[in-house]
Parts: C-alpha cells; structure tokens; sequence
C-alpha cells in the first residue's frame, strides 16, 4: 500500500525528569527480555553532575490527552 499523509506528525513531550530535564526513550533488559524505559539523559553517565535516578517502564508511563486529534488538519503548518 504505499499510502502517506502531508499532516505534520508529532508526538507527545517527554516528562521532565529530578534534574528538569526531558527524559528519553531507551531500551534496557530485564529478567533476560528487552523492555522499553523512560530514564534521564544522566542516569548511565559516570561522573553526571547532577546525578539523576529518573527511571519509569514505558508501559507505565501516562501522556496527557491531546487537545486535538494526532493527525489532524490544525497541525499544518501554515
């Protein structure tokens, strides 16, 4: 089917982590299976000032509702 659409395409905005900043979208192992996770940028820097232990399973993780649907027509830029 090679169909697409001209809509801008976004996605919600990460949380913000202990340290205020935006978490980020990793994959980690656990129980020898590989889950998707939330972390801060510092959490797997040695030596990261401030150190931030920021962690949540990306199931777990709740998004506020859109105001408008996610591929609708108010995207378009103008």
């Amino acid at each position: 089917f090679r169909i697409f659409n001209e809509l801008k395409k976004s996605s919600p905005l990460a949380p913000r982590c202990f340290c205020n900043r935006r978490v980020v979208l990793t994959e980690c192992e656990y129980n020898q299976k590989r889950r998707i996770c939330f972390v801060c940028p510092n959490f797997y820097v040695d030596g990261a000032k401030p150190k931030c232990s920021w962690f949540l399973w990306a199931e777990e993780l709740a998004f506020n509702r859109p105001k408008y649907p996610r591929h609708s027509p108010l995207l378009i830029d103008e």
